[in-house]
């Protein structure tokens, strides 16, 4: 079992959208456990904040987040920039071609 969390630079509404647009996804829905959960903030910060997890199942392909991933930047007038936690690795996305965003999590994701 893998976990990949994904936050943004947004607001919580993003993250929300976000979520629901990768729920709409057959090929992750199918493949991975969705849900928009709290985290405690880092020492320092105010208030809690939220990620979306993605528990995934054998079957999951990175390739199919990444496109939703660049397909859901695309479609904001304002992309806010994704982050996603693979274990210790992590990959910042600010871009929305595919397949730069497939490589960047294909990176993050290497040994999982």
């Amino acid at each position: 079992m893998t976990i990949y969390r994904v936050t943004l630079d947004g607001s919580t509404l993003d993250l929300r959208r976000l979520a629901q647009w990768l729920r709409e996804k057959d090929e992750i829905r199918t493949t991975a456990k969705i849900a928009v959960v709290p985290v405690q903030p880092a020492p320092g910060t105010m208030g809690a904040t939220e990620v979306i997890e993605l528990v995934v199942n054998i079957g999951f392909s990175s390739a199919n987040l990444a496109l939703a991933i660049a397909a859901w930047r695309r479609s904001r007038a304002q992309a806010p920039v994704v982050r996603i936690e693979v274990g210790e690795r992590s990959v910042v996305i600010d871009v929305t071609d595919p397949a730069e965003v497939t490589r960047a999590i294909e990176s993050a994701t290497a040994d999982e």
